[in-house]
């Protein structure tokens, strides 16, 4: 196999990958909100309001106090400011993420493989696996 059919032969099994994932995980956009969701978007005055932001995010969520997640904490303020208690942009911001992060791990096995097909396979794998449901759907 030439450079080239190779190259297009890894490219098609990437593109195929996030196709898979993307469908599987695209269901999530007609799905409600669940479990600490609902006490995240709804439970908290404070996340309302981008003025009390800084305070908000100095915090640990209220349910668990070793819960420290700034970054997530502050794209979850803007969304919630934007899109308000939708949940289908909130799932959408996550199927995208989840696809980026499918995308990085393809490229690594990709390069920790030396550019073979199952890299693409390793990537499949992280993008379906069970695990990763919940934090994203």
């Amino acid at each position: 196999m030439s450079i080239a059919t190779n190259r297009i032969a890894l490219w098609a099994s990437a593109f195929a990958t996030l196709f898979v994932v993307g469908a599987l995980y695209w269901q999530t956009l007609r799905f409600g909100f669940i479990w600490d969701d609902i006490q995240i978007v709804y439970g908290r005055v404070d996340y309302h309001s981008p003025a009390r932001w800084l305070e908000a995010v100095r915090q640990p969520l209220d349910f668990s106090p070793n819960y420290f997640r700034p970054l997530a904490l502050s794209s979850l303020l803007v969304q919630i400011w934007i899109w308000r208690d939708n949940p289908a942009p909130f799932h959408f911001v996550n199927v995208l993420l989840h696809l980026l992060n499918t995308i990085l791990v393809i490229a690594l096995a990709l390069r920790i493989l030396a550019g073979r097909w199952y890299g693409a396979l390793v990537g499949a794998l992280y993008g379906i696996h069970p695990a990763l449901v919940e934090s994203v759907a």
